[in-house]
């Protein structure tokens, strides 16, 4: 995500990047527009450059980016936040969360694990990623068949 301008939703604020944080410097707000870039839903993980260990991921959808509900309402495995890079509680949630998302509760439920251990612990935990819906959906399909 570098060498973008960001505008926060809440409250207009322009920045720039580099920047050391994805949150609107102006008012905290973690929503915003970046300048006109993919069209289609994408999940976006993102590490900020001043602290590696503050993991988040959001909804891309065109130029906006949203934080990713975590679906602790579903199953509490990491209260702290989303992860990924290894196998642990903040993956798991991550992986729920993506596919609820995507393909909505009662599809991600039986699934969110396997997510976890072949998508997200896969993905480098010191770096950013992007997976877009359709990717998302395609692994759900594949796994579905194979049941």
């Amino acid at each position: 995500m570098s060498d973008r301008r960001f505008n926060c939703m809440r409250c207009g604020h322009a920045w720039g990047q580099p920047a050391r944080t994805i949150i609107c410097p102006a008012c905290g707000s973690r929503s915003f527009h970046t300048e006109p870039d993919r069209p289609e839903r994408r999940y976006v993980g993102i590490v900020p450059e001043n602290d590696p260990m503050e993991q988040e991921v959001y909804i891309a959808i065109g130029t906006a980016f949203l934080m990713l509900p975590w679906r602790l309402d579903l199953r509490n495995h990491s209260p702290t936040g989303l992860s990924w890079g290894y196998f642990g509680s903040g993956p798991s949630q991550c992986a729920l969360a993506i596919l609820c998302d995507a393909v909505g509760v009662e599809r991600a439920q039986p699934l969110y694990m396997d997510f976890k251990f072949e998508r997200i612990g896969q993905l480098d935990r010191l770096h950013g990623w992007e997976m877009t819906h359709a990717e998302v959906v395609a692994w759900v399909e594949m796994k579905e068949a194979q049941q």
